[in-house]
């Protein structure tokens, strides 16, 4: 068999994790996700060094093998926001425009809890914004245009942190009620514990749940898993670039 004729590797599937902040022993903090992730078929990797960190996130090989880039990141607090780590976010969001999958794991250890905080969402021009933390009902929303929430719960709570001016086509729960209205909390527009939006070819996502209970771990899974084909966007659904479409929020 000629070189030519050789089969291409199969693309390594790996989650990157990066903490730069007080919860930096990330994995083994939350051993249940690194479970969940593992047991679909992932390898998890942790990178300290900030160099190492931005050589692997700038890469441009193209090799689906071994030296694939990251099945997705996730980012485990809001450090990135400060000045001190601009080039690591300028290397994400490169990763992020050609393809990756970023999820922001929010933890009151690691992130700002200050209502209105643009925390690092302005950095990719978005209008989200951190709102409150409480126990809330979630309900499955029928207006969200991804293919991959087929497969998760219709409905489960937790508690944990929301974020707000999320468009409804980017919130894959709706917060609902007793009453098992849809709701808005406190009348907060775009109100959300988990969205996920794309930003160019990629997707940029947020999961508000304090504990990571066991519907949070299928969504960040799913998340993980938008790159595969067929999944993704509902086919015929417009690609909203660097969040082109803000509104209908309600």
């Amino acid at each position: 068999m000629s070189t030519t004729d050789k089969p291409k590797p199969e693309p390594k599937r790996w989650i990157l994790i990066i903490s730069l902040g007080p919860q930096a022993n990330y994995k083994q903090t939350h051993p249940e996700l690194m479970t969940k992730l593992t047991s679909n078929g992932f390898t998890i990797e942790t990178v300290y060094r900030r160099n190492e960190l931005i050589d692997l996130l700038q890469s441009e090989s193209k090799d689906e093998g071994e030296n694939s880039p990251p099945t997705a990141i996730l980012l485990t607090d809001d450090r990135l926001k400060y000045d001190i780590n601009n080039d690591i976010w300028g290397a994400l969001m490169k990763y992020v425009r050609k393809g990756g999958i970023s999820i922001s794991l929010w933890s009151p250890q690691s992130w700002s809890e200050r209502e209105g905080d643009e925390s690092i969402f302005a950095k990719t021009g978005l209008p989200w914004l951190i709102g409150l933390r409480r126990y809330t009902t979630l309900q499955l929303n029928s207006n969200a245009t991804w293919n991959v929430l087929s497969v998760l719960p219709e409905r489960f709570s937790i508690y944990g942190m929301s974020i707000h001016n999320v468009s409804m086509y980017d919130r894959w729960y709706n917060n609902v009620d007793s009453e098992t209205r849809i709701c808005n909390e406190y009348d907060i527009p775009g109100e959300a514990k988990i969205a996920m939006t794309r930003i160019e070819e990629g997707w940029f996502g947020f999961v508000g749940d304090l504990a990571l209970e066991q519907y949070s771990l299928m969504v960040i899974v799913a998340m993980c898993k938008l790159s595969t084909p067929g999944v993704g966007l509902v086919e015929g659904t417009a690609r909203m670039g660097r969040y082109d479409v803000l509104s209908p929020y309600s």
